[in-house]
């Protein structure tokens, strides 16, 4: 027969006691902290009864109005090389740059490419190259024997030595004035004899507007 221990027996009755004892303390502070708060609003400057009849403010968004955002994609570099001829002078010529031959003065500026229109005037590129139209600039040049011009207010005088006829491209013939122009322009040389200046302007048939199937080419020297 077991000994029952009575001590441990009560020890244990004390524990539960202690705990629902414990449980049924921390629910009455709980209702008395609510019930406390639920007074202070009541009598505080706000009351929760204010806050029961609040109705929020309401803010509409126009739903039909939309931000958009366009992302435009880089635009592609152009690597062309290709040139288009300038048709027109922008840069005016100093009033003291002319020439004078057949009686006229024609004013002289200063090209940095002989596809460039010269207009009425006589472009003059590089150090002795000079350019011009036939019908409203050039058209004596055939039957000059001499001539002046006048650059930076200094003038000189030429004598025209020899003179030539050539198509402008080489489709039809070997010679051309294609195929001269880059010692034409840049040493005033043909065919390995160089001149103080080279004059040239359209001949042959006309090509509408302001062209024409060959070249006039004078060659001058200073005397």
């Amino acid at each position: 027969m077991k000994y029952f221990d009575r001590t441990n027996l009560y020890s244990n009755k004390s524990r539960i006691s202690l705990y629902y004892f414990s449980c049924f303390a921390s629910t009455v502070a709980e209702y008395v902290l609510i019930l406390f708060v639920f007074v202070l609003g009541l009598s505080g400057p706000h009351s929760i009864l204010d806050y029961a009849n609040f109705t929020p403010e309401t803010t509409t968004v126009d739903s039909r109005k939309e931000v958009k955002i366009t992302i435009k994609s880089p635009q592609k570099l152009s690597t062309s090389t290709a040139t288009t001829p300038v048709q027109k002078i922008t840069t005016p010529s100093p009033a003291n740059d002319f020439i004078t031959l057949a009686g006229h003065s024609i004013p002289i500026f200063r090209s940095t490419n002989t596809k460039i229109d010269a207009g009425s005037r006589v472009g003059f590129y590089g150090s002795g190259f000079l350019y011009g139209h036939n019908a409203t600039v050039f058209g004596p040049l055939g039957s000059v024997q001499t001539f002046s011009v006048t650059l930076n207010g200094a003038t000189k005088n030429y004598s025209v030595v020899k003179q030539i006829t050539l198509p402008k491209t080489c489709e039809s013939s070997s010679e051309c004035a294609e195929k001269y122009m880059g010692s034409l322009t840049k040493n005033q040389s043909y065919r390995g004899k160089t001149y103080s200046l080279v004059l040239m302007t359209c001949a042959g048939t006309p090509i509408p507007p302001t062209d024409a199937t060959h070249r006039l080419i004078v060659f001058a020297n200073e005397i």
